[in-house]
């Protein structure tokens, strides 16, 4: 049987940690996320993830909670499950291999509401920035203003004293 062949080593099984590091990685970046991004949407879901948890779940250094897959597959619009797809059985411990694993997700009103969320807050940050851009501009132009009527104003007193 094909599970005999698995479970002697002839097909040896593959850490699910290693599979959804590799996975997670490409999947992010064809949906071209940056990983503060996908940090972010996890964040709005409940979850305290920085930029740098992306970067550690994606080399492998820190493994994903149950909670944390099934959102990563939400955030991520994971329709067919390429988050978990691996040629070999996947090994969850050094003790248990999982010889196939099937998740169906029908959320594709959260993965719209967190690209529609991102999208907003690129928007935020743009127009923030427009806004300091602006103030700066401003205050450089009252500066300008206030240093042209003093210049004006020694003008006017130095044309004053010439005159006899």
């Amino acid at each position: 049987m094909a599970e005999d062949r698995y479970r002697r080593g002839k097909y040896p099984s593959v850490p699910l940690a290693q599979v959804m590091a590799g996975n997670l990685k490409s999947l992010r970046e064809r949906k071209k996320l940056r990983q503060e991004d996908l940090a972010t949407d996890m964040m709005r879901l409940g979850f305290t993830w920085l930029r740098e948890t992306v970067g550690q779940i994606e080399r492998g250094v820190r493994r994903v909670t149950l909670e944390e897959a099934l959102a990563l597959s939400v955030v991520l619009n994971d329709e067919t499950g390429e988050l978990y797809d691996c040629d070999g059985p996947i090994s969850l411990s050094p003790s248990w291999d999982v010889f196939g694993l099937t998740i169906t997700l029908t959320a594709e009103e959260p993965s719209q509401l967190a690209e529609a969320r991102r999208h907003s807050d690129r928007l935020r940050r743009t127009h923030n920035d427009q806004v300091s851009m602006a103030f700066i501009a401003a205050e450089a132009a009252d500066t300008t203003k206030r240093e042209l009527e003093e210049a004006e104003r020694l003008i006017a007193k130095l044309e004053a004293r010439s005159k006899p």
